[in-house]
């Protein structure tokens, strides 16, 4: 078994260690499996945080449009109005 070894070193010039290799790859599947979940939850996050966000956004571009006369009604709302009394 030895021998065989030796020989198969000499003649490729290396040796590998199949356990170990295998154990490896097992620790980069790992590590590759964790780096998926993390950015998975780093797309959610940014997802979350751009709706947030988008709300914000559209009332300043409609405080914008007030500040240079541009607001334009998009809907028509013709219910009449009721204003609570004091």
């Amino acid at each position: 078994m030895a021998n065989r070894i030796l020989k198969i070193t000499l003649i490729q010039g290396y040796a590998i260690n199949q356990k170990r290799l295998q154990q490896k790859q097992q620790e980069v599947e790992f590590l590759k499996t964790g780096l998926r979940i993390v950015s998975r939850d780093i797309k959610i996050r940014q997802m979350n945080r751009n709706k947030k966000y988008s709300s914000v956004c559209k009332g300043l571009a409609l405080l914008d449009d007030y500040d240079h006369e541009a607001l334009r009604p998009k809907r028509v709302n013709t219910k009449e109005t009721i204003y609570p009394t004091f």
